[in-house]
């Protein structure tokens, strides 16, 4: 547990707080949703789980089960 929390700040403090910085190579891209600044990476990298959950969750909505595929095809006849 002590090693991902010491991994994870090294991430948002190396990584993604550059990035979020007002000269950083995300801060355009970033900026209407979280802004830019200190503090800004270690929201980025928290708000990157919930945003590839929604995109899982739209992906797997859209596609048809077989069942439903099944249903689709089956005729009824009189």
């Amino acid at each position: 547990m002590e090693y991902s929390k010491a991994v994870l700040e090294l991430i948002a403090n190396y990584v993604f707080e550059p990035m979020m910085q007002e000269s950083g190579k995300l801060a355009n891209s970033m900026d209407n949703m979280i802004g830019t600044g200190e503090g800004r990476g270690i929201g980025l990298m928290l708000t990157l789980p919930g945003k590839f959950l929604v995109l899982i969750a739209f992906v797997l909505g859209n596609r048809k089960s077989k069942s439903a595929i099944e249903v689709d095809n089956y005729e009824l006849k009189a």
